[in-house]
């Protein structure tokens, strides 16, 4: 398997600054999906491991 993902998001006008910028805010929340699908598509997603009474933070 790919030790590299690849995951496409849509950025809906609200989540840019007055400069069309994206926000740190929901760049910071594409991160945290991203990790999340990462982590489900190796078998070690939060459902997968919350089954053995075991989590992960980043």
């Amino acid at each position: 398997m790919n030790k590299i993902g690849n995951y496409d998001f849509v950025t809906d006008p609200f989540h840019v600054d007055f400069n069309g910028k994206l926000m740190l805010s929901v760049l910071g929340n594409h991160c945290l999906n991203c990790a999340g699908f990462h982590a489900t598509e190796r078998g070690f997603g939060i459902a997968s491991i919350n089954e053995e009474n075991y989590t992960w933070v980043l």
